[in-house]
């Protein structure tokens, strides 16, 4: 057995209940796994990145039950604090970053090919099959469809009973959008032949047999718009290096939606072209919650949530012209993941777990930077200039105001002068008047008592 692993399982989580019984799906998901290594003989690791563990609740180590693991498997846990989390924006409303989580864990991650998928996911025994023969390729990204399940399946029966389950309890399939040709023969139900036939027809698809069965690999000119994107945060599988390529999912500091799409469309432009794993090559979602994800048919919860909550997502119209994009791109600078943020991991084995504290001589400095993401597409930062130029817009606004005020201030005052000084000028030539002529009457009367004083002396 090799003492490296083929294949990093990368999932993000933490014991808050989010989606509505998470440990009850976080066991079934972790079980399911362990045991399907064993039984195909695959050379695997188990990375949880717990996500600011609530303060008044046990880790995960303490609370998953770890009695299926077993040689073919190594299990860590690594927790990013409270003291990181709180630093980007959102951090008081929302709990848990999935995609910079899902970076943290393969950055670190050990195996040849490395899956990210969530806490919530079994997958099929022939996409275990496949995986197992370790026929993949380095210039591939690897996608299946997700059949979501009923979330009653029981946690206490065989792997086996539970692979059962989950294929006759089915409540959606979600396959391949885009082409339409395509999109409608899986949604009929058609068989893989005509799938392949349909896909062929296209000039866009070629059928490769690497694995043993007929996938379907798209070509590196075809539109981005045609991956599939449908569900692909619960399975997207890339060489190490091809990851350290796309430099993992964009970190923008929001509500993950559409941020999967943009990864797998980031490999896309990278050449690294998608290879699809048909049924029943595929992972089961145990469904949850009303509003804690988004399907077809809750998606008006989930918006209304987390627009009451103020918290910022990417709609499609947003993402759809990044996908329409013929040159590659790059969200994230080589940081990408915590690089430079050493953080506590815990190994968990079937006797018990091991915490493996960072020693305080190398912890990162208290404030360093959380998200890796390229200044000029920090949503954040354009939400920091925007209020900076709207302030500035305001100021200008007031000053201008103010010197208006001021102007007319001016006006009024100097119309007042001109008044005081027009009407002065003919106040006083009133009053002179004025005076003249009661200076004619005083004399007039003085020379009236004059004439009356003279009679009475005769």
């Amino acid at each position: 057995m090799s003492d490296l692993p083929y294949l990093s399982l990368i999932a993000s989580s933490r014991n808050d209940d989010h989606g509505g019984n998470t440990l009850y799906r976080t066991q079934i998901f972790i079980d399911s796994f362990l045991q399907q290594c064993e039984q195909h003989q695959l050379r695997a690791e188990l990375i949880l990145v717990e996500w600011n563990p609530p303060q008044d609740r046990s880790p995960l180590a303490e609370v998953i039950d770890w009695r299926h693991q077993n040689p073919w498997v190594d299990c860590r846990i690594i927790t990013v604090p409270f003291e990181r989390h709180i630093l980007l924006r959102f951090a008081r409303t929302l709990p848990l970053f999935q995609m910079i989580a899902k970076n943290v864990g393969i950055r670190r991650a050990r195996g040849e090919f490395i899956l990210a998928t969530n806490i919530d996911i079994l997958f099929s025994d022939e996409l275990m099959a496949l995986l197992a023969k370790k026929a993949l390729r380095a210039d591939r990204h690897y996608r299946c469809d997700r059949f979501d399940v009923d979330s009653q399946i029981p946690i206490d029966i065989s792997l086996g009973e539970k692979l059962q389950y989950a294929k006759e309890n089915l409540v959606r399939r979600n396959h391949r959008m885009h082409p339409p040709e395509i999109a409608a023969l899986q949604a009929r139900g058609a068989p893989l032949e005509d799938l392949i036939r349909a896909a062929l027809n296209t000039s866009q698809f070629a059928v490769e047999t690497e694995t043993g069965v007929p996938t379907l690999t798209i070509n590196s000119n075809a539109p981005a718009l045609w991956l599939h994107t449908n569900g692909c945060g619960d399975f997207t599988l890339l060489h190490r290096d091809a990851w350290k390529k796309i430099r993992g999912y964009a970190e923008f500091e929001m509500f993950s939606l559409h941020l999967d799409s943009l990864g797998i469309a980031t490999a896309h432009h990278a050449g690294i072209r998608e290879t699809w794993f048909p049924p029943p090559a595929v992972c089961y979602h145990i469904e949850h919650a009303l509003g804690s994800g988004l399907t077809q048919e809750n998606q008006t919860p989930l918006f209304e949530r987390i627009e009451q909550q103020g918290i910022s997502w990417f709609d499609y119209d947003v993402i759809k012209p990044l996908l329409n994009e013929k040159q590659p791109f790059q969200f994230n600078t080589e940081k990408w993941g915590l690089r430079d943020i050493p953080l506590d991991e815990t190994v968990c084995t079937c006797q018990g777990f091991r915490i493996q504290n960072v020693p305080s001589a190398l912890q990162a400095a208290p404030y360093a930077a959380v998200t890796a993401l390229h200044p000029e597409l920090n949503t954040d930062r354009y939400f920091r200039n925007t209020l900076r130029h709207l302030s500035e817009h305001l100021q200008i606004q007031l000053r201008s105001r103010m010197q208006s005020k001021a102007a007319k201030i001016q006006m009024i005052r100097q119309i007042l002068e001109n008044i005081n000084k027009e009407w002065g000028f003919k106040l006083q030539q009133f009053s002179q008047r004025i005076l003249g002529r009661l200076g004619k009457v005083v004399r007039r009367l003085s020379s009236i008592r004059k004439v009356f004083q003279d009679r009475i002396a005769l």
